[in-house]
């Protein structure tokens, strides 16, 4: 189980750990390897399955937000979208919604 957390007020997002690693490994293929990217990364590679989503920025919110749109887009766009991969990206899109409101952005 791999998780991302967005502050003390925001329930912990959680999917699979290579569902995790994926939405990362992406990002840093679509805009590089940020520092900020790294760290989630990094996090992961050291084993602790969890990517501190509070950290970052609301520019880096909003640009991970859409690599995962991109990518669940891109990977599930012709198949069925299998009902909990979809309820796992609905929920994911959210919480960083929920978080990028309480920075004062969305």
């Amino acid at each position: 189980m791999g998780v991302m957390s967005f502050g003390d007020t925001l329930p912990v997002w959680g999917g699979n750990t290579s569902l995790c690693r994926t939405l990362i490994e992406n990002a840093i293929e679509e805009v590089g390897p940020k520092p900020y990217l790294k760290l989630l990364k990094q996090s992961f590679d050291h084993g602790y399955n969890h990517a501190d989503m509070e950290r970052l920025t609301t520019h880096e919110l909003i640009e991970f937000r859409a690599t995962a749109v991109n990518w669940f887009r891109r990977e599930l766009h012709g198949k069925a979208l299998h009902e909990q991969t979809s309820s796992l990206f609905d929920q994911l899109h959210e919480l960083i919604g929920l978080r990028l409101n309480q920075l004062g952005k969305n």
